[in-house]
């Protein structure tokens, strides 16, 4: 249960925007952009400049009720390679 969102190791570029590798009960979807400069876990996260099928960015907050989970990937997990 909950909201996941994949963001592979090495989709993240230097100014802190990122892409979603895969998710499940959120409505990021994989593709989408987002610029995020930091995640605490177990609470929410504040996302700027969400991009969705290349529409005009938006502000997001995923994980309002719980808040996030998240584990570092291994070179082995990481889809993006």
């Amino acid at each position: 249960t909950g909201a996941h969102a994949l963001v592979g190791k090495h989709s993240w570029v230097a100014d802190g925007h990122a892409c979603v590798v895969a998710s499940q009960n959120t409505r990021l979807c994989a593709g989408n952009t987002f610029k995020c400069n930091l995640m605490i876990e177990d609470e929410p996260l504040y996302i700027d400049n969400l991009i969705v099928d290349g529409k005009a960015p938006v502000a997001y907050v995923c994980g309002k009720r719980s808040g996030i989970r998240f584990e570092p990937l291994s070179a082995a997990d990481d889809v993006t390679e």
